[in-house]
């Protein structure tokens, strides 16, 4: 026995220098991008694949990495489903997609002629080159927000990917627009503005959020307080803590202590609250917890009792 001990805790010391090394080139090889040929097959085999819902062919092309884009924009006009292809590319974010978006989005005609799809695939391409973020899409950006014959959704698009990427006089104009929607939805009356086509409250949302004053921060905190709907109030929560000053965790915290709002939610609030570290007390967040785990339907009960858990592992 000893002798086999001695051997175990002496084996490292004689492992040849290539038992050292091996693990470390199989990691930097898979780690690798692939040649151009095989990317292009690769891509074509996601895109060709039996996948159940287009998400899971975004993902496992978002897993490629920028060295995907070549092949990804050769695929762009071809494909069975492009708008995947574009939502993977603003994924991404690499520029070199910047301009053949914008072409795209220069089209007067959609991919496909069912009802609606211009609209849609034109906000996913806004979307996407504002995940971009490259100024070479502002000029075209620019007409769309100043067209006030285009539907109200695209514009309020365009509008909040230039509050990210335009000119410091485009984002004043896109800033403008933003809080004139705003203020013509809390009015309920739109007057001017051309509305065929709802928007999406989460929409607006994230414009506000684009613009980034302490103004559209009020007006968030305020959205969380009177939205009422937990799909909005999802979005809110997400937007707040990404920007998290002392007003907007007082909101998080408030939230989270409300009994008439759905209990996942507030849960999301509370879960916000302890990444961040906002300096509250814990009782407060555990009184929260102990009540929204009360309200959950079983199978989420557990989530609500881990995060119960870390917080009293944390208060000893």
């Amino acid at each position: 026995m000893a002798m086999t001990n001695r051997k175990i805790y002496a084996e490292p010391a004689r492992r040849p220098l290539w038992r050292w090394l091996l693990p470390m080139l199989l990691l930097l090889c898979a780690a690798a991008p692939l040649p151009a040929q095989d990317m292009r097959a690769e891509v074509e085999r996601i895109l060709t694949s039996p996948q159940s819902r287009a998400g899971q062919h975004v993902e496992h092309l978002v897993a490629l990495g920028r060295p995907a884009v070549p092949a990804l924009l050769e695929k762009l006009r071809t494909a069975r489903h492009p708008m995947v292809i574009v939502e993977v590319l603003g994924r991404l974010g690499d520029p070199q997609a910047t301009l053949p978006l914008v072409e795209l989005l220069n089209r007067n005609e959609p991919f496909t002629r069912e009802a609606g799809e211009y609209q849609a695939q034109r906000l996913i391409l806004i979307a996407a080159l504002r995940e971009i973020g490259d100024s070479r899409a502002e000029p075209l950006l620019r007409l769309i927000l100043l067209d006030d014959q285009v539907e109200i959704a695209t514009r309020l698009a365009a509008a909040t990917a230039l509050a990210r990427l335009g000119s410091p006089e485009t984002k004043a104009a896109a800033s403008s627009f933003i809080l004139e929607v705003a203020e013509a939805t809390r009015r309920g009356h739109f007057g001017n503005l051309h509305t065929s086509g709802p928007f999406r409250l989460t929409d607006l949302d994230q414009a506000l959020f684009e613009v980034g004053t302490a103004e559209t921060q009020s007006m968030l905190i305020e959205r969380l307080r009177v939205s009422g709907l937990a799909h909005e109030e999802l979005v809110l929560i997400q937007l707040l803590a990404r920007r998290p000053d002392a007003e907007a965790l007082a909101a998080l915290l408030q939230f989270s202590q409300r009994p008439d709002s759905e209990p996942y939610v507030r849960l999301q609030a509370v879960k916000a609250l302890t990444e961040l570290g906002g300096g509250y007390p814990d009782d407060l967040l555990l009184a929260a917890l102990e009540d929204i785990r009360a309200r959950l339907p079983a199978p989420l009960k557990e989530e609500a009792q881990q995060l119960i858990e870390d917080l009293a592992a944390r208060r000893q």
